[in-house]
């Protein structure tokens, strides 16, 4: 393992954002940014993200309102449940009504 004073500068910054990008928090249908702004920021993401061989063949699913809720109450909440076992099955179902209950979804699927 490399000493910190070892790793250059800006490898410190980035592993230093890796390091603190997780937060936990509830999420809500009231975003704080409009949904435009959200596809914009999606678009710049997939074009500087790299593929293999330039070859930009990812394609993104965004879901906002009733169709991002659904996804998880109508299409994913049925199908998990036929295959969870019963005792976390609770568990699971809270955590796709949180989903539901998000503004949105990303999805991002290579061809």
């Amino acid at each position: 393992m490399l000493a910190k004073k070892e790793i250059p500068g800006a490898v410190q910054s980035f592993l230093a954002a890796c390091k603190a990008r997780r937060t936990c928090f509830q999420l809500s249908r009231c975003p704080n940014t409009q949904d435009q702004q959200i596809l914009d920021i999606i678009h710049e993401v997939m074009l500087h993200t790299p593929s293999p061989f330039n070859s930009q063949s990812s394609r993104v699913l965004v879901l906002f309102g009733a169709e991002n809720q659904y996804l998880w109450r109508d299409i994913a909440k049925p199908i998990l449940k036929a295959l969870a076992p019963e005792h976390v099955w609770p568990n699971t179902e809270k955590k796709l009504d949180e989903f539901a209950n998000a503004h949105g979804s990303v999805s991002n699927r290579e061809r």
